[in-house]
């Protein structure tokens, strides 16, 4: 969406390019709630000891949803890293389809606008935007694959 911003900003797109991302987010949402409500369950049971995924990460979920109902999927998608992955607990917990499409529409609205307009702003600015924006994708990917380290380390 940044880049889309900054292609708006350049004349090659349009701002309309955040309609895109809304239907975009949408559609993978959508995906992953089915793929969720449709076998996630039944492979998480079988087979998540195999991608590092615990029976207790499944009871969570559903404890999160038990507890906050379908505000669990606005909340989760206001969350980074977070709003990538609540659909499939969503589909796994058999939320109501039109409460899912509704919150996450919600959720995903803000972040396309925001990061578009962020995009659409830095425009001419974009090579130098990129010195402050390099350093900090390096030090998130720094700290991701720690916390992936760590994880790996604790399960298995």
């Amino acid at each position: 969406m940044l880049f889309g911003g900054f292609l708006a900003a350049k004349g090659t797109l349009h701002l309309l390019v955040i309609i895109a991302g809304v239907l975009g987010n949408l559609a993978g949402s959508i995906f992953a709630y089915w793929t969720g409500k449709y076998g996630g369950r039944r492979f998480i049971v079988q087979y998540g000891k195999y991608i590092l995924f615990q029976y207790k990460h499944l009871e969570q979920a559903d404890y999160w949803f038990q507890k906050y109902g379908s505000w669990a999927t606005l909340f989760g998608r206001m969350m980074p890293f977070i709003r990538t992955f609540i659909s499939l607990p969503a589909g796994i917990t058999k939320m109501d389809v039109q409460k899912f499409i509704f919150f996450t529409f919600l959720g995903c609205v803000p972040w396309n606008i925001g990061l578009t307009l962020i995009g659409f702003k830095l425009g001419k600015h974009w090579e130098m935007a990129q010195a402050y924006i390099r350093p900090v994708g390096y030090a998130a990917l720094f700290i991701a694959l720690a916390l992936i380290v760590r994880f790996l380390y604790k399960n298995i």
